[in-house]
């Protein structure tokens, strides 16, 4: 099982200024990715021990554990994360897609019946079920959009889009512990 990712973000009691850490743990949070919060006092960002984490001195930056990577600036936070999710898409488009393809052509629609290319494709379908079957409940599609954690006030609805993410219990649950950041780090599963 994966050690969890620790987060810092920044934040004193009745001051948790600026929004990119707070993004990073809705990612975190939509796609069920454990970690510890760890809120750091806005005046020690820049001093050490947090400067050998981020020479910038802002928040968030993040160290996981199980890859021994250490991570500052939010857009890269954000995309590290979304890297791992990409081997699922990869999968699908490498393995899924074709495999499945395959199957149904040679055994539905190819005009001669070839029993060894039939049974090649659904040995390769039943190995992609299988590492399917391994996976997390929901797989990229079906849960988080991360570019909607990026996008601008510039679309015209984007007041029903913004009121339907901040509807979201995962975004109720980190604006909910933002509002008490001046409470002890936390580790969330």
């Amino acid at each position: 099982m994966p050690r969890p990712i620790t987060l810092y973000g920044h934040g004193e009691c009745h001051q948790a200024t600026g929004p990119n850490p707070w993004k990073v743990a809705i990612v975190l949070e939509e796609l069920n990715i454990s970690y510890d919060h760890k809120l750091i006092a806005s005046s020690d960002l820049k001093k050490e021990p947090f400067k050998k984490l981020n020479p910038n001195g802002r928040a968030p930056a993040i160290e996981d554990p199980n890859t021994n990577i250490t991570l500052w600036e939010s857009a890269a936070i954000i995309e590290y994360i979304k890297y791992h999710i990409k081997q699922w898409l990869y999968f699908k488009m490498s393995g899924q897609g074709p495999y499945f393809e395959q199957a149904a052509w040679f055994n539905h629609l190819h005009s001669e019946k070839m029993k060894s290319t039939i049974e090649k494709y659904y040995k390769q379908v039943i190995r992609v079920l299988y590492v399917l079957d391994k996976g997390k409940q929901y797989l990229v599609g079906e849960k988080c959009n991360l570019a909607s954690f990026e996008i601008e006030k510039k679309y015209p609805a984007y007041h029903a889009w913004n009121e339907r993410l901040l509807a979201q219990s995962t975004v109720k649950k980190v604006l909910a512990a933002k509002s008490v950041s001046g409470a002890s780090s936390k580790r969330h599963n």
